[in-house]
């Protein structure tokens, strides 16, 4: 089939080469720059999530081997682990809330302002998402400081008022 519009091509135009390309691949390639700029930007989005969340587990791994001792008195004296988990991460869980208090409305306002820009992009960006995102980095930071106070609330009081 190539062939007949070579030789078409021939006939109506001898002195140049027919160059044919399909219409996809043109639009694939005009496009490779946005993917590329998608791929980089979710890499980098995943690398400070994983910063992020190393950054607060050395936090909170710090605090609740600094207060080893309060923990155990406070055990002694009968605090429930549910007591003592909240105890440990009411100040991380402020800290979370704020800055996703802080970040979600400044990232919608960026979203809505970059994503425009970029040539034929219709799809927006909901509520629905922005609450999902929210829900999931909540989660992950409360997974982080729960595995860590949970740890330090579950150990012997024994063993670490042994040295007093």
């Amino acid at each position: 089939m190539f062939t007949d519009f070579e030789s078409q091509w021939k006939k109506l135009n001898p002195e140049q080469k027919l160059v044919a390309s399909f219409f996809e691949d043109d639009l694939n390639e005009g496009y490779s720059n946005y993917v590329v700029l998608l791929k980089i930007t979710g890499f980098l989005g995943l690398l400070a999530l994983t910063i992020s969340a190393l950054g607060l587990l050395g936090m909170v791994v710090y605090t609740t081997e600094t207060k080893v001792k309060e923990i155990g008195i406070r055990k002694v004296f009968g605090a429930s682990v549910l007591n003592l988990n909240f105890q440990l991460s009411k100040e991380y869980l402020k800290l979370i809330v704020w800055a996703v208090g802080i970040g979600a409305p400044v990232t919608a306002y960026l979203i809505y302002l970059v994503l425009p820009r970029i040539q034929y992009y219709s799809t927006t960006v909901s509520v629905w998402d922005v609450v999902i995102s929210t829900t999931i980095l909540l989660g992950l930071g409360m997974l982080t400081v729960w595995s860590q106070t949970n740890r330090a609330a579950l150990s012997n009081p024994a063993d670490t008022l042994r040295s007093e």
